[in-house]
């Protein structure tokens, strides 16, 4: 005990400090329950349509479920470091969703036989994903203040997360733009390709997905952590947890291996 308090009152004092609130035992449970569910679909569809790129979703899952696990682990025995793999798994792993959008943008400038402005189709994939590396370096830098436990350094590291997703979602909005000219412009030829449709259907759901979930995370560490999102759970379920699910689901929906086979658009831009 420490100035009277029991380890149960020290511990919940601590839960406190690092969301504002308990974290549901329940929703991190099904959350795991149904990501795990997600990895498991598509590591098999990524291997069923011999789709390389596409087993990044399954790695992802894996990610969010043992985000989810230290989540649950934070609200019973809370712990500083518990919390960072929780916030880095939960916070950085869905970068890597990203990429598949990327690859995939790169796929169809190939078939175009053109580029977008420098992008040539096996650059727009690298570029991207050297921006998402290079925000994921700053939020993890972010990471390594929040597990100081000192208030100060605290504060800073939230501040370093949310440069990094603020970058993060410039390059992002930067390459929904790039997406929007490949499919309407006509010298790449694309907009009337009634096969394609479900292709950029598929980008433009995951794309919006993704950026409703970027928000959140820019305007929770935006308002700092203890402000009205950060404190309130309600938040993080439909704004986190939520829109990476429903992801999941339209990678499914419209998979990109099958509606793009390898054989046909070859390996060039795959990462």
């Amino acid at each position: 005990m420490s100035g009277g308090l029991t380890q149960q009152q020290m511990d919940e004092i601590l839960i406190q400090r690092l969301f504002g609130y308990h974290p549901s035992i329940e929703l991190a449970g099904v959350s795991i329950a149904l990501f795990s569910l997600c990895m498991i679909i598509h590591t098999y569809l990524a291997w069923k349509h011999s789709a390389r790129y596409m087993y990044i979703i399954g790695v992802t899952g894996a990610a969010e479920v043992l985000g989810y696990i230290f989540r649950i682990i934070v609200a019973n025995h809370p712990s500083i470091n518990s919390y960072i793999v929780m916030e880095l798994c939960l916070l950085v792993s869905p970068i890597a969703l990203a990429v598949i959008n990327y690859i995939v943008v790169g796929k169809l400038l190939a078939q175009a036989g053109e580029k977008v402005g420098p992008f040539k189709p096996q650059h727009i994939a690298r570029f991207f994903l050297g921006s998402d590396i290079f925000s994921f370096i700053i939020q993890s830098g972010g990471g390594g203040m929040l597990a100081s436990g000192n208030s100060s350094f605290m504060d800073i590291g939230r501040n370093t997360i949310l440069f990094g997703l603020t970058i993060q979602l410039l390059f992002f909005a930067s390459f929904t733009w790039i997406t929007i000219i490949i499919q309407n412009k006509s010298k790449f030829g694309l907009k009337n390709d009634s096969s394609l449709k479900p292709v950029f259907h598929g980008l433009y759901i995951t794309i919006i997905l993704l950026f409703i979930r970027n928000i959140y995370r820019v305007v929770e560490f935006g308002t700092g952590r203890g402000g009205y999102i950060s404190t309130h759970e309600l938040f993080f379920g439909f704004f986190e947890s939520l829109p990476i699910f429903l992801a999941f689901i339209f990678y499914g929906i419209f998979h990109f291996g099958r509606l793009l086979p390898s054989k046909s658009f070859g390996e060039m831009t795959q990462v």
